[in-house]
């Protein structure tokens, strides 16, 4: 078969999108609000391994370093090449006012010939919790160019709102538990971050697969009122 990951990388948990102008509307509250979980650490507190007649599974849970949570990652893999993956954050109720995550995923990258999305949500422009009426349900097949739209300021863009599933060039499908928001970039939520400017962006042998449960909102705070709280 066909490797469906780029060397080097595996299916990991997300927590940060890349910041918006409307993030930094705010001046950068929002920005350091959000920070540590950009590259959060993680501090391993066991591991498990399991398997059956059909299936292998590892279940990993780790303590989120200084964020006063815990995460539980468990990896099932069956024998007809089903993987599923579950992923649970315990935040203590006492860090609650800590920073919360601008999103709780996962994501992978694959190698670039993978160049085509598949999904059925909200489309086929970019849309968020907040900004989902903009667009329709309905089933899109697009290129992962196509995904990514070169604001002046290279920021989060391409993610689809309400996805009951989403195919990388029919090779997988990945579906989960309720509604997900998925996005498919030709670059990385760190070149994003750390470019000023979409020309200056260098193209890359990969592309970067994110599904999210949930995601912070894009809001209107460039030039209007901070992200309303049903949205954070």
């Amino acid at each position: 078969g066909k490797p469906l990951l780029a060397d080097g990388h595996g299916v990991v948990p997300n927590f940060w999108r890349a910041p918006t102008d409307n993030d930094y509307g705010g001046g950068a509250g929002v920005i350091n609000r959000v920070q540590e979980w950009r590259n959060p650490k993680f501090a391993l507190k066991s591991i498990a391994m399991e398997h059956g007649q059909n299936y292998a599974c590892v279940t990993a849970k780790m303590d989120v370093v200084r964020m006063d949570a815990s995460l539980t990652l468990t990896y099932t893999l069956y024998a007809d090449g089903n993987l599923t993956v579950k992923e649970h954050l315990d935040v203590n109720e006492e860090a609650r006012h800590k920073s919360m995550p601008t999103r709780f995923g996962m994501q992978w990258v694959m190698p670039q010939e993978y160049d085509m999305v598949n999904y059925y949500g909200r489309g086929p422009i970019e849309n968020y919790s907040d900004r989902k009426e903009s667009q329709h349900l309905g089933i899109f097949t697009q290129s992962v160019a196509e995904q990514y739209h070169a604001y002046i300021r290279p920021q989060e863009s391409g993610s689809h709102y309400a996805c009951k599933y989403m195919a990388v060039k029919d090779l997988f499908v990945v579906t989960a538990e309720k509604p997900f928001s998925c996005s498919v970039n030709p670059y990385t939520t760190e070149q994003l971050r750390e470019t000023l400017h979409a020309f200056e962006l260098e193209e890359n042998d990969f592309v970067n697969v994110c599904i999210d449960i949930a995601m912070r909102g894009v809001g209107s705070h460039s030039c209007g009122p901070d992200l309303p709280k049903e949205y954070e």
